[in-house]
Parts: C-alpha cells; structure tokens; sequence
C-alpha cells in the first residue's frame, strides 16, 4: 500500500493505471488511483485462486511546507464470504525538514478475517500490523536519491524485520533508473519515462537465487509532478494566496521544456505590464 501523506503534498488531479504479474503465487493485480485536492480513490481486480476487488479511499493534510499526514481505509469484495469483514487501515506521515533529506512511515493494520496469510498462522483472531519508515538523501543535488527502509511485519509469535536499500538516478531528459536491494537478497531493478504531465515506468523483481518474482507496468497522468523542497535555489517569491513557492529548475523532459512554474508566469505577467 502507497503511503496516503503524499496526497497532501500534491493538491493536483490525477490518475495511475497499473497491472503487477506475480510469477509464484500465480496472479494479477490490475489498478486505477485517482486523487485530486488532497483526497484519492483506487479499485483493484485481484486476479487468482479467490478473485476479489480491493477499493481504497485515502486522504492527505499539509501541515506546513515541511509536514503531510494521511489516511487511508481499505475494503474488498467477492463471491468468498470471508473477504466481506476484512479491511485494512493504514496512516502515515512525509517530513522534509530539509532540501538535501526527507523521512516517511507508515502503519498498516488488516483486520477482520479468518485467513492466516493476512493475520498469522498462529492466532487468527489478532490484527497483522506492518510498520515501515524511511529516510531519503539526496547528497549530490536532485538528481540522485538514496534511501534506507526498515520494514517490521508484527505478528501474534515474532516479529519479522527487514531493511531496504534503494538508489534513484534522474536524469536531466526525464529518464530515471532505480534498485532496490533488500537484506534476504531480493532485489528489484525500475525505469521510468517522464514527460511533462505523465510518466511511464516499469519494475522487476527477483529472489537471492535470481528467480523472477514480479513486474510492475505504470502509466500516470497528472496536472504537474509531485512537489518537493529538495530545490537546490532557495529562492521564493510571495504571493498574496499562494504563500512561499520554490523557484527552482524544472526537470528535464522528451520533447518538451516542461510546464512552467508559477514564479515563472509571474516574472511574464509584470514584464508585460512594464
């Protein structure tokens, strides 16, 4: 599950489109998200031994420049009766204190079902909580993005931790390569197209002994990219609605110079008044 704080941070519309082939468990999973204002909605068709739809409502609040917290609430449908009371809750939280760091987590609790693979082989009758928190550097300026997870599925006997490493190179024609390296040994390997208002991206991912797992295909469409304050000018420019915008470089895009900021429309307007 996507992490809901995001919605705050990005008040623009959208949507995703996305199907997952899962190689040993045999199944597919395709989704549409929608989000606009600070709210998001998903449905996904969960394709296998028990087919069922998974439907997300999810929304974002923006503290301040440095702070978004979310929530998001999950249920499902099908034929199988025992999916009818499971649901899923998750919260969570993105921080970017600043220009060179960023932190997020995020706390998943499914309830409501009698299946051990959703809550645990050993006491079916407690929760399944997962907890999962971040941190990103970007040392080198935007183009470079290094990060470090640390994910903790809790269950009724133990607790199951594992760290992730990942790397995220940007390029300045909108091309972006990503890995993500995990402690057991999987691994994953991404590549993403961007353009001025959608992106295109795909992911694969492996086990230690190099068995293919799964892969991702992605196509979104939004209004503008998500907002950072990873910009590497501090310039700001004031306005009476607005507050503080970051005037900083646009990303490189194929085909086109990007949509312009809103510092930029600004300088356009008062030179035309001149």
């Amino acid at each position: 599950m996507w992490n809901p704080s995001g919605l705050g941070f990005n008040n623009g519309s959208g949507f995703n489109i996305a199907q997952t082939h899962f190689s040993r468990d045999l199944f597919r999973d395709t989704g549409l998200y929608f989000a606009g204002d600070g709210f998001g909605y998903s449905v996904e068709w969960i394709d296998g031994v028990d087919s069922r739809i998974k439907q997300t409502f999810a929304t974002g609040f923006r503290g301040d420049d440095l702070f978004s917290f979310g929530f998001a609430y999950s249920w499902f449908k099908s034929a199988d009766r025992r999916y009818k009371a499971l649901n899923v809750r998750t919260v969570g939280f993105t921080s970017r204190p600043w220009k060179f760091l960023s932190m997020a987590g995020k706390w998943n609790s499914t309830r409501g079902t009698n299946f051990a693979i959703f809550v645990s082989e050993f006491d079916t009758t407690k929760p399944q909580d997962n907890y999962r928190i971040g941190i990103g550097l970007r040392p080198f300026g935007n183009n470079i993005t290094i990060t470090t997870d640390l994910n903790v599925d809790k269950k009724s006997a133990n607790d199951v931790s594992t760290l992730i490493y990942g790397l995220e190179i940007w390029s300045n024609k909108g091309l972006s390569i990503n890995a993500m390296y995990d402690e057991l040994g999987n691994y994953e390997f991404g590549i993403e197209v961007g353009f001025p208002t959608k992106s295109l991206r795909n992911s694969n991912s492996f086990d230690k002994d190099g068995e293919y797992l799964s892969s991702t295909v992605m196509l979104e469409s939004r209004e503008h990219f998500r907002e950072t304050n990873l910009h590497t000018k501090g310039k700001y420019l004031k306005l009476n609605l607005k507050g503080a915008i970051p005037d900083s470089p646009q990303r490189g895009y194929f085909f086109s110079r990007g949509p312009r900021t809103t510092a930029e429309w600004v300088r356009l307007i008062e030179k035309a008044r001149v």
